[in-house]
């Protein structure tokens, strides 16, 4: 199992799916609200920042708002699709494999297509939304095939008593 040691215990799920809710209400609380609270306001280093005028290699004062939603929306995505299993099968890594090339290939076409056809601040939300994409496509084509390996492997079972 040479992949084993790279990947997280299952006990860390549960802070995946804690980032995920945290960033998650944070959104709802930003775009529905308004709720950018002022101990969040910073002076930070933009190497290149757009507002009303084009910035480079400026401080310029900043929420940090977005950027928390956006790291905990990511990070705990990452967390889930890097952790162990609880009961982990040997055969998970070949599983694991083929759901990331299937989230890439997923990812590309999603990729390509907001290229081609969403334009303005359409295409900057499509980005934003590809950040975390190949985490949300790896997570959910990963559960996917578990499911399906663990159904063949109950009917086999099924069949072998049969």
């Amino acid at each position: 199992m040479p992949f084993q040691n790279l990947l997280f215990p299952s006990r860390f799920k549960i802070w995946g799916i804690i980032f995920i809710c945290i960033s998650l209400i944070l959104a709802f609380l930003l775009v529905y609200i308004g709720f950018k609270p002022s101990w969040l306001e910073f002076k930070v280093f933009a190497i290149f920042s757009y507002y009303i005028e084009a910035r480079f290699m400026k401080f310029m004062s900043n929420s940090m708002m977005e950027e928390i939603i956006a790291l905990f929306f990511i990070l705990g995505f990452a967390i889930l699709a890097f952790s162990r299993e609880k009961d982990e099968k040997p055969e998970y890594n070949a599983l694991r494999l083929k759901a990331f090339i299937w989230s890439m290939y997923a990812y590309f076409t999603f990729i390509v297509f907001a290229i081609l056809f969403t334009y303005g601040f359409a295409f900057m939300y499509m980005l934003m939304l590809s950040m975390a994409m190949p985490f949300i496509l790896f997570f959910i084509i990963f559960r996917f095939q578990i499911r399906k390996f663990l159904r063949n492997l109950s009917v086999n079972k099924m069949q072998a008593e049969v």
